[in-house]
């Protein structure tokens, strides 16, 4: 993971980060209406001052695999108190891309992928805490071929994640 790549992303974010987590949440429950029932009783300004958060945890504590990974296991297991199913990630994750390029002037294929693959370790630390039956999911990035201009969607291979024994 290229963390200096993406803490630079995220620094020219920064100045906009309230309008960056406005602008995803608004975004999110538009696109996925059948969303909604997730965020019910949710203060939304605090969902997006956590959004915020959970990206700062991200960037500053990449090197420290133990503490970002007990603290996305907390988050998955409120995820999951709340229905939240593996299947619900990729919409997150392709809003929070999309978010992410319309706020980062610089944006290219290489910070889709870096993001993604920041993210994709992020989801898997949540799945820790999810019972098995809830633990399929498959990350899906979408890149523009610099030859053509053409979008492509690339899809992984399913990942089933195992709780920890």
């Amino acid at each position: 993971m290229n963390i200096q790549l993406l803490q630079a992303s995220y620094a020219r974010i920064e100045s906009q980060k309230e309008k960056f987590a406005i602008s995803f949440y608004t975004t999110l429950l538009e696109k996925y209406p059948a969303f909604l029932p997730f965020f019910a009783g949710v203060d939304l300004k605090r969902q997006q001052t956590s959004l915020i958060a959970m990206l700062l945890v991200m960037l500053k504590q990449a090197e420290r695999e133990e503490n970002v990974r007990r603290m996305f296991q907390k988050l998955g297991q409120h995820h999951a108190t709340r229905q939240i199913r593996a299947e619900h990630y990729p919409a997150f994750g392709q809003t929070l891309m999309d978010t992410l390029a319309l706020y980062d002037p610089q944006w290219n294929n290489e910070l889709r992928l870096a993001w993604a693959t920041a993210l994709d370790r992020c989801v898997r630390f949540m799945m820790e805490s999810y019972p098995p039956e809830a633990t399929i999911y498959r990350v899906q990035i979408t890149t523009r071929s610099s030859a053509s201009g053409n979008w492509r969607t690339v899809s992984g291979q399913p990942h089933a994640i195992s709780p920890p024994q």
